[in-house]
């Protein structure tokens, strides 16, 4: 069985870093350019992330404002600087760092906040606190989506807040559920 992140590895061709990946059906691999990368000082972090003089890379795309000093890799797609949490090549929105802890997937907490992927979830910090995932189908709730910002506003109108940072895109988990003492979520989006 073929499996893309086992199969994706970073590779130099033609004196160019490239992200060499799985590509579907024809069993057919493809490398993917690595811009705004300065080739002669790109290292090799772990599987999926590199960095250079300038940026830290996951696969093939910038994580945007990752520190390059403090930067670490997590497990199961995260990762951290001094200053945030990310998730892939996203920042999991207002995440602190010092306070941060995994939970079952889709599903992340800190001190203060619970996250569904990148996304916090609607409590107060005493909601928070009270929080457990439930994850009823254990299938789907491993299963990750990724979506443009300008997409995810477009149909969850209610996250428009979201256009005013510096963000591409959201990940998230819509198989996943959890609760507290009053509240039912399935993925990020609150049920009754």
């Amino acid at each position: 069985m073929f499996s893309c992140n086992s199969e994706s590895r970073y590779v130099k061709r033609d004196g160019e870093w490239e992200w060499k990946h799985f590509h579907g059906g024809n069993f057919n691999f493809e490398y993917q350019k690595i811009d705004s990368v300065n080739h002669d000082r790109f290292s090799i972090i772990s599987e999926n992330y590199a960095k250079d003089d300038h940026n830290v890379f996951y696969k093939f795309s910038i994580i945007k404002n990752a520190d390059l000093e403090t930067f670490e890799v997590m497990e199961r797609g995260y990762s951290k600087d001094k200053n945030n949490i990310f998730l892939d090549d996203e920042m999991v929105i207002f995440a602190n760092p010092q306070s941060f802890k995994l939970l079952e997937f889709p599903y992340s907490k800190d001190s203060k906040r619970v996250f569904c992927g990148t996304i916090p979830l609607k409590l107060n910090e005493n909601e928070a606190k009270e929080f457990s995932v439930t994850n009823t189908d254990k299938l789907l709730s491993r299963m990750k989506s990724s979506t443009l910002l300008s997409y995810f506003i477009k149909v969850n109108p209610e996250y428009k807040w979201l256009d005013t940072l510096n963000i591409n895109g959201v990940i998230y988990g819509k198989g996943g559920t959890g609760e507290t003492l009053n509240k039912k979520f399935k993925g990020f989006k609150e049920i009754e």
